[in-house]
């Protein structure tokens, strides 16, 4: 089944928060400087289950395009898709900010991030 590009867009802009809230590998701190710094103990346990998210995508959707982008690394030219996709949807990065860690201008990385939208929705 082939995602038409707005879909893919809402679906990447999902997966990203999905990400960012239950990857446990992806470097995201559990607690950030402004919490220290406002009192809260350095063993404080922050629960993000407590913070209600909707999410528009199911779980399984979620992981299917997980596996997807996870495998992109694998192909030619996936390593700098995966790291787009993953500097814009799951970090949030500004595009310069991204084009500069990757040493690329901008309509490469546009490139970039419409060739790893088409493989994304090619693989759905």
């Amino acid at each position: 089944m082939i995602t038409c590009g707005a879909q893919i867009e809402r679906d990447l802009e999902q997966w990203g928060e999905w990400s960012r809230r239950y990857s446990d590998g992806m470097g995201f701190p559990t607690m950030t400087g402004f919490r220290r710094l406002a009192g809260a103990p350095l063993d404080w346990d922050y629960d993000i289950s407590f913070v209600p998210i909707i999410f528009n995508i199911s779980e399984d959707y979620a992981l299917k395009l997980d596996r997807i982008i996870a495998d992109m690394k694998n192909k030619q030219g996936g390593l700098e898709c995966k790291t787009a996709l993953e500097g814009i949807y799951v970090m949030h990065m500004p595009k310069a900010k991204l084009c500069k860690a990757m040493r690329v201008n901008t309509v490469k990385l546009n490139q970039i991030l419409d060739n790893a939208k088409l493989y994304v929705s090619l693989k759905i």
